[in-house]
């Protein structure tokens, strides 16, 4: 690639996020920074050196990761067997509760399994749980948050392939898609986004829960690296500390 046209295809994507930022002040510019910025322009320079070269390597950022669902690199994976013995020495962002956990969305706003079954689909799939076709079984790693009753929960898996653990996120779309109709009717507002974040490789799926009688957002916030995902549902009113838990788990598995 020459030093003119990857100079065009920078500035273009500076111009960019200083439009989102412009229009989405505070939290999601930040998450534009770190997730959405980093996968456009790894794809853009990806897409420009193939028109340039047959060969060849690319350099795709400081981590080099591809953090969109439809393909791209990502670390080696960890077993199950690794995660289910608790092997793994991570730093989480506030006090660890190793037999705690969070609750659940149909839990939080008493929906009932018959007039939502797709939120109640969606609140199994923010704990890992179901899809046994797809390999690995949840294990609950506990709860984070200090001085306060609300916690995020976490739970880890490992699928049987890479593939299998991007076909989980599906559903979870699919569950989240089905939940936002249903719930409607209960005054509920239910947001999906597809997200990843520039400081660990793979991707995610994140779900925001608001309205009704209940102040406050539950989260749910599934991220994918290889063939191990990391889930974290943080209940109202907790610290938001969801993004800073996966990083902290990740960046303990790549060592």
């Amino acid at each position: 690639m020459t030093d003119k046209l990857t100079g065009m295809l920078l500035d273009s994507m500076d111009k960019e996020s200083r439009r989102f930022a412009h229009e989405h002040q505070g939290e999601e510019t930040s998450l534009y920074e770190r997730a959405i910025g980093p996968r456009r322009r790894n794809r853009r320079l990806a897409q420009a050196a193939g028109g340039l070269a047959a060969a060849g390597a690319v350099a795709l950022g400081s981590y080099g990761l591809m953090l969109s669902h439809d393909g791209g690199g990502t670390a080696d994976p960890v077993s199950s067997l690794e995660i289910e013995q608790r092997v793994r020495d991570w730093d989480p962002p506030d006090a660890l509760q190793a037999d705690g956990s969070a609750a659940g969305l149909v839990e939080t706003w008493g929906l009932g399994p018959d007039e939502a079954p797709a939120c109640a689909t969606l609140d199994g799939l923010a704990r890992l749980e179901g899809q046994s076709g797809l390999g690995g079984e949840p294990v609950a790693v506990g709860a984070v948050g200090s001085g306060g009753a609300a916690v995020s929960g976490v739970t880890a898996r490992g699928f049987a392939s890479a593939e299998d653990a991007r076909a989980y996120l599906a559903e979870i779309d699919r569950a989240a898609t089905g939940c936002q109709e249903q719930a409607a009717s209960s005054g509920l507002e239910v947001d999906v986004k597809d997200l990843g974040i520039g400081a660990v490789p793979g991707d995610g799926v994140r779900v925001d829960v608001t309205g009704g009688t209940t102040d406050g957002t539950w989260r749910a916030w599934v991220h994918v690296d290889g063939d191990e995902a990391l889930a974290v549902v943080t209940e109202p009113g907790a610290r938001d500390l969801a993004a800073q838990i996966i990083v902290a788990w990740f960046t303990a598995a790549a060592g």
